[in-house]
């Protein structure tokens, strides 16, 4: 089991998306997401911590991930 961090994904915050580089909102997110499915696995933690989402949509992506 390995335990991760990470903060500050702002899923669903159109600025920090483009300012990211990003076109999309939702090309932002889906990379974000994508990214954490890669390194974090089901017996591992992931502590997310501050500016999380922008919206409960958003929010709900991080059921996706398997950790």
């Amino acid at each position: 089991m390995s335990v991760y961090v990470a903060s500050d994904l702002h899923l669903g915050h159109r600025f920090a998306a483009t300012s990211r580089g990003f076109i999309t909102t939702e090309d932002h997110d889906r990379h974000i997401i994508r990214k954490l499915s890669i390194q974090c696995g089901k017996r591992d933690l992931l502590w997310v911590l501050g500016d999380v989402a922008w919206n409960e949509e958003s929010l709900s992506m991080l059921s996706e991930l398997k950790c």
